[in-house]
């Protein structure tokens, strides 16, 4: 009685597992794991980047489960060139890898991807001028690791000194400054066979492209170009293709670009249909030209309003659609730093926030910056102006209010000395001029902002934008007009004096 009493126990104790190794098997996915890459290549820097199994890439099991933690890599390549450690790849050596992914669902069976990979000594070069340009290379330079070139014509708005031994060279606002830059570049470029360069340009001096690159011969899959956009030209003197002439212009102006990529590339003079492109780097004549030349593969257009780079000629429309127009507004790129981040670019504009805050900022309540235009009072007698201030102070009177001038019109007692007076009078604190609005609205974004169009459109968050001195929106410019009917502005005033 006792052996099958045991017996019997034992049959009972082997059924449960049994079922439950069945069940196992119910579970087994029935179909193959998938993987799959954000593409199947990249381009990395040796210096700063590795390939990691758990960035841009997913694994499923045939069930759907998420497996991509089960994700191994290999490489194909010299063992010594490369290590793999904590699921990422990391290059000593430039050169060109093939990395597989390797994912097992953990019931026999497998899914491979590859990815080819160069890996290169990437530099960024930075050669841009006016406002705009340079604050869109400070803030690529402070989200980015590579070491770089800088040269901008506006000496001071960006000081790339917090770089340490990144800047390969820092050039500052001449013609012998912009060749000596040029020169390091080219020198990397022969000196170095893995070096690739990330070009900066501003789209209205896009003529650079063809000297520096194009002319010199520089094989294209070794660089890319961002043509940044130079704020009201890009919208506005530099957009012709609104006009019911659009077609005829665009057709005159990629005939022109065309050619002269051409003679740029035969090492022949640049000058066609009546056009010479001058000697010097703040030479513009191809200033209409940008969308041809972000057609091109490696070439981009970097723009806050990309949207409102358009034509009613269905064919024009056509070719501006295939250019690589980048939505980049700078106010994002800013909030997407890191403190960090954040830190070396304010550093690099010299925007010392601390001393800002206790300076400008150091009230209780609410804040509104009113901007100033080049003549200070965009065409309005000064009487006018102060008149005009005086309406939005007391309209604003809850308000903490300050005036940013335009670098090219700060009140001061020689300068406007009505309306300097009425300021001090008034407690209306000036900001400093020459540090660009752009910052200030950035870092300061809950404070409302009003003003000059011209001093607006390229500086602030829309959502921050309380009013524009302006009769009305039929004077705004051409982007301002098309951001506010499209309603980007939500219920903004207009200000304007009587009679002006």
């Amino acid at each position: 009685m006792t052996k099958k009493l045991i017996a019997g126990l034992a049959a009972c104790a082997v059924l449960p597992l049994c079922a439950l190794a069945a069940c196992a098997d119910d579970k087994a996915p029935k179909a193959d794991p998938t993987l799959e890459l954000d593409g199947s290549f990249a381009r990395i820097d040796m210096r700063t980047d590795v390939v990691s199994a758990h960035e841009g890439v997913k694994a499923l099991d045939g069930n759907g489960k998420d497996i991509t933690d089960r994700i191994k890599l290999s490489v194909d390549g010299d063992g010594e060139n490369y290590s793999i450690a904590d699921g990422a790849v990391a290059f000593s050596a430039c050169g060109d890898y093939t990395v597989r992914y390797t994912v097992d669902d953990g019931y026999g069976k497998i899914a491979v991807a590859e990815k080819s990979v160069q890996v290169r000594n990437i530099y960024s070069v930075y050669l841009t001028n006016a406002t705009l340009p340079p604050l869109y290379g400070a803030l690529d330079m402070a989200a980015t690791e590579y070491k770089f070139i800088y040269f901008n014509d506006r000496e001071g708005t960006v000081d790339v000194s917090c770089y340490g031994d990144r800047v390969v060279g820092d050039y500052k606002n001449t013609q012998a400054d912009y060749d000596a830059a040029v020169q390091s570049f080219k020198t990397l470029y022969s000196d170095d066979e893995y070096s690739y360069f990330r070009m900066f340009i501003p789209d209205a001096r896009n003529q650079m492209a063809l000297r520096v690159l194009v002319r010199e011969g520089v094989d294209t899959g070794r660089y890319e170009i961002k043509y940044l956009s130079d704020g009201s030209m890009s919208y506005n003197a530099s957009f012709p293709y609104r006009g019911e002439d659009a077609y005829d212009k665009w057709q005159t102006n990629v005939d022109i670009y065309n050619n002269m990529y051409e003679l740029a590339a035969s090492g022949a003079e640049l000058s066609y249909g009546g056009v010479t492109l001058g000697d010097g780097f703040l030479a513009y004549e191809l200033h209409d030209c940008f969308i041809a030349a972000a057609q091109k593969d490696n070439a981009e257009f970097w723009g806050a309003f990309p949207e409102a780079l358009t034509s009613a000629d269905a064919r024009v429309q056509a070719e501006i659609d295939k250019a690589h127009l980048v939505k980049k507004q700078p106010e994002v790129m800013y909030a997407g730093l890191t403190d960090a981040q954040k830190r070396l670019f304010l550093t690099s504009v010299s925007f010392d926030k601390d001393a800002f805050d206790k300076e400008y900022f150091a009230a209780d309540g609410k804040y509104l910056i009113v901007t100033g235009a080049k003549s200070i009072t965009g065409g309005l007698t000064s009487e006018r102006f102060i008149e005009l201030m005086r309406r939005i102070c007391g309209d604003y009177a809850e308000y903490n209010i300050l005036f940013k001038p335009h670098p090219s019109g700060i009140p001061s007692s020689e300068t406007y000395p009505d309306v300097y007076k009425y300021m001090n009078d008034s407690n209306i604190r000036i900001l400093p001029g020459r540090l660009p609005m752009e910052v200030i609205s950035w870092v300061y974004g809950d404070a409302l902002i009003g003003g000059f169009d011209s001093s607006l459109f390229m500086s602030v968050p829309q959502g921050n934008t309380a009013f524009f001195i302006a009769k009305d929106a039929s004077k705004l410019s051409a982007v301002s007009k098309l951001l506010y009917e499209s309603g980007a502005f939500g219920d903004v005033a207009f200000y304007w004096s009587e009679g002006a």
